[in-house]
């Protein structure tokens, strides 16, 4: 994390859980964020700060999207009304000096939780050859289309869209159709359109040139210029704004963008897949979404059935999720076979996978029992309720240490809410 303006006094119980790094004024702040590759910014606010302040932090966001700003603000501070009206995204929180430590330090703790991994984040790699078990498997007639479907569409470069529940492997299935693509050696850059900010989304897609605007000190390159040549994956679709669907027909149809601020419209080759958990017919009667673009982009479609629809193969796909997910000789036992054939699955295979990592760290025997995976007993009958058993500190400390300490990573594996991990964190851990 980086400080601006507090004296090093201050620093002291900030260093003991961060990295801290220490600015005296703003000239020193892109620099310092780039260099050390920065997530959450501690602002302490002054009687005499300027509007110059303010205008940089809400456009440092249009430079680097998912950094986060944690005020402090003085006692009676002229300017409150300026900080109660910065929007979430700008500001993360705020405190009134003397700050809270404990609190303090869970609010900064939360914004770096949410900054690893980046909501929108994307990245450029070269995907591996798909190994025969990657490929979607099973037995029902849902699965069997859906396997024909990545295979046929690999070869295509029309647009593909995703239809499916939140949480049916819309992600997973795009990453399939990419690697047996032709442009498997090249970029598959994935873009979440709901969690970036309405005000940043232009920039980030399309790009922005120096000076286009306050805070922009350098060119940048949008999503889908980094695409090129590769596959653009646009998940969550039916969040994008009418204003921002415009710009998505435009290149959908010229194969051309504009950098914001720029003159010269660029050539760009990439295949766009695109995902929706939204009905995007009735999203087009309402308004919501453009009717051109929906039959533009209505070309190649794929629908994922929702897991719990997927009887006869809920367990063979459960059994290849966990041979992914452990590098152990685990196995599901019968009383967990049962569980994963007669629940409900509301958050469909991500929460599978969720309860798989979680049973993958705290089970100590090869096979794992529906506890494991945070499922309770009621006089006999096993639920998912989200009641469980007490988490003790051993099994706390494994859970950190298999997410890499990322606090909300591993409290989805524990099936615990955030604030539930910080009470945890802080009986076990202080």
């Amino acid at each position: 994390m980086i400080d601006i303006g507090t004296s090093k006094s201050d620093l002291g119980f900030l260093s003991e859980s961060f990295e801290v790094v220490t600015c005296v004024d703003l000239s020193q702040m892109d620099t310092q964020i780039a260099q050390f590759n920065l997530s959450v910014g501690v602002v302490r606010l002054s009687h005499s700060s300027d509007e110059q302040l303010f205008s940089y932090l809400q456009a440092s966001l249009l430079v680097n999207p998912r950094f986060r700003w944690i005020l402090t603000v003085p006692a009676r501070y002229e300017n409150m009304s300026k900080v109660l009206q910065m929007e979430p995204s700008v500001c993360w929180d705020y405190f009134h000096d003397p700050v809270p430590k404990d609190t303090f330090v869970n609010t900064i703790g939360h914004a770096v939780g949410l900054t690893s991994p980046y909501p929108y984040e994307c990245s450029a790699r070269v995907t591996r050859e798909i190994k025969q078990n990657q490929m979607v498997k099973g037995t029902s007639k849902s699965l069997l289309i859906l396997e024909r479907e990545i295979k046929t569409y690999a070869f295509s470069d029309c647009p593909v869209l995703i239809r499916g529940e939140t949480g049916t492997g819309k992600s997973r299935c795009a990453e399939l159709i990419h690697a047996t693509s032709n442009r498997r050696l090249e970029p598959f850059i994935t873009v979440n359109c709901g969690a970036i900010p309405e005000s940043l989304i232009h920039s980030e897609l399309f790009g922005h040139e120096k000076g286009s605007f306050t805070g922009a000190a350098s060119r940048h390159v949008g999503h889908f210029e980094r695409a090129n040549k590769g596959t653009l994956f646009l998940d969550e679709i039916g969040d994008l704004s009418l204003p921002m669907q415009v710009h998505l027909l435009q290149f959908l149809e010229t194969k051309q963008l504009m950098r914001v601020g720029g003159s010269q419209w660029i050539n760009v080759d990439c295949r766009l897949i695109l995902a929706t958990h939204v009905n995007l017919e009735e999203a087009v009667v309402e308004g919501n979404f453009r009717e051109d673009l929906y039959y533009r982009i209505n070309v190649l479609t794929m629908d994922l059935p929702a897991y719990r629809k997927l009887e006869c193969d809920r367990v063979v796909l459960a059994d290849n999720l966990l041979s992914e997910l452990s590098d152990e000789n685990k196995a599901l036992s019968p009383a967990s076979l049962k569980m994963i054939e007669s629940y409900d699955w509301p958050g469909n295979v991500r929460e599978l996978k969720n309860r798989l990592e979680r049973a993958c760290v705290v089970s100590e025997s090869p096979l794992i029992e529906p506890i494991d995976m945070g499922f309770c007993v009621k006089g006999g009958i096993k639920t998912g309720s989200s009641k469980r058993s007490p988490v003790s500190g051993q099994e706390l400390l494994a859970t950190l240490e298999h997410s890499n300490n990322n606090i909300s990573a591993a409290a989805r594996k524990l099936n615990v809410s955030r604030t539930t991990m910080y009470k945890l964190m802080k009986k076990y851990l202080h």
